[in-house]
């Protein structure tokens, strides 16, 4: 009887690390694989992008189904501060804006985020009225503060065929 208990409490435990049923599930092989990537870049070219310097221009439906995918997608505009060090701080934001261009149907957001290093986050979602219907990330070492698409453009083109260069062989948000 003992066993029975133990095997079913194991089993339980299992779910609860289970990752959540969020709308969008990501492809991680799509993005380490940088396989759509390009298709970001080119709207970045061909679309009309408004910049924006606020975290509240982030469609309320995309704000929520990151909070999903990363159980709490906490960020700082850029004038705020945020958790830079090792240090947590739940009170503080985990990310911190750098920048935010925004179309019909694409979102291009770059943050900083710390710890032991600090690193610039690349997040490029294609959205409709509903959902996230694709999404592309990356990272690089250091802030990078962007002030324009083309200097989005340039840094990611001159990384992306780097080892390690744009991704870290795992995804984070």
């Amino acid at each position: 009887m003992n066993k029975i208990i133990y095997l079913t409490l194991i089993l339980l435990s299992f779910n609860c690390f289970a990752q959540k049923k969020c709308k969008f599930q990501i492809n991680e092989s799509v993005i380490l694989e940088n396989k759509n990537l390009d298709y970001f870049l080119e709207k970045m070219k061909s679309n009309t992008f408004e910049i924006q310097t606020k975290k509240q221009a982030i469609p309320h439906h995309i704000k929520k189904e990151l909070d999903c995918l990363t159980e709490d997608f906490n960020i700082a505009n850029p004038n705020q501060k945020y958790q830079i060090g090792c240090l947590y701080q739940k009170e503080m934001p985990r990310r911190k804006l750098l920048f935010l261009a925004k179309s019909s149907d694409i979102l291009i957001l770059t943050y900083a985020t710390g710890g032991i290093g600090s690193s610039t986050h690349f997040l490029f979602i294609k959205y409709d009225s509903k959902q996230i219907l694709d999404l592309w990330t990356g990272i690089a070492m250091g802030i990078f503060m962007p002030t324009s698409l083309d200097e989005i453009t340039q840094y990611i083109n001159s990384r992306r065929n780097l080892n390690w260069g744009l991704n870290t062989n795992m995804i984070s948000l």
